[in-house]
């Protein structure tokens, strides 16, 4: 991927897009969008692209081997075998195709990662991203900060600080700090996320630190809006955080610091 985006990074993509009639708009915080605000504008144009390419697109499809062809020639160097879904009856017939490269783009897919197994490539276990941050309380009676498992689960919460009459309530930007820890930070302690009270209008910059014992810090940086939810925390500066701290958050089983100023 790094090879690709080197010789096609993202302002190609912005340019490609705007060659093709999509007006795009940039965020505060980097991201963009088309300027219709309808991901339709998206589909659209990479559909037509397609099209005009002689692209064929294959729908009700799936494929069921990815083959590594070592004694094939350069133009035919994977072997993909898909069969096709179909409501009439009768066993489905397999198809096989031959090609040079072959893009797999499934996600976190079980599927998905059982084909590229085949190929013999070493793979990294996927680790959830992209969820947000629930809030919990560590001592109601002792201390008024409220504490969060960073991963959106189950576990039972109760708050000292009201926050949950906030849900729906939103700030510009948030500065967030956070510090993934272990369950037990070594005095006994379970450290789950401390978050400062009180919400305030205005904007914030969102900074996460993460700390684990023994493999130094790693800073995780992110800007974005802030939302409460009936939950916690969510919002583009929650989400971004979970997506950079998202192995570190998962090797430390989701629980760590983390504060919240309000500028």
């Amino acid at each position: 991927m790094l090879a690709a985006l080197s010789r096609f990074g993202a302002p190609d993509a912005a340019r490609w897009f705007r060659e093709r009639g999509v007006a795009l708009k940039t965020e505060s915080d980097g991201r963009m969008f088309p300027q219709t605000d309808d991901s339709a504008s998206i589909v659209h144009a990479l559909t037509d692209a397609a099209h005009d390419a002689g692209v064929d697109v294959l729908l009700r499809a799936k494929v069921i081997e990815l083959n590594c062809l070592d004694n094939a020639g350069d133009d035919e160097r994977f072997e993909v075998a898909y069969v096709m879904r179909s409501s009439t009856q009768g066993s489905p017939v397999t198809h096989r195709c031959r090609c040079r490269y072959v893009l797999v783009a499934t996600g976190g897919s079980p599927e998905g990662l059982a084909l590229l197994s085949r190929l013999k490539q070493p793979l990294v276990a996927p680790v959830p991203s992209l969820f947000t941050f629930r809030l919990a309380t560590v001592n109601a009676a002792a201390s008024s900060s409220t504490t969060a498992s960073s991963k959106d689960t189950n576990d039972d919460a109760t708050a000292a600080f009201d926050w949950q009459g906030l849900a729906g309530v939103s700030v510009t930007f948030a500065r967030l700090r956070l510090e993934p820890v272990t369950e037990n930070g070594g005095d006994g302690q379970d450290h789950r996320v401390s978050a400062a009270n009180g919400v305030a209008k205005g904007s914030a910059k969102a900074v996460a630190k993460t700390k684990r014992k023994g493999k130094g810090n790693t800073a995780v940086r992110s800007e974005g809006p802030l939302l409460f939810t009936h939950r916690g925390i969510s919002g583009p500066a929650v989400l971004r955080l979970s997506a950079f701290g998202a192995r570190v958050l998962h090797e430390t089983g989701y629980r760590g610091e983390i504060m919240i100023d309000w500028v």
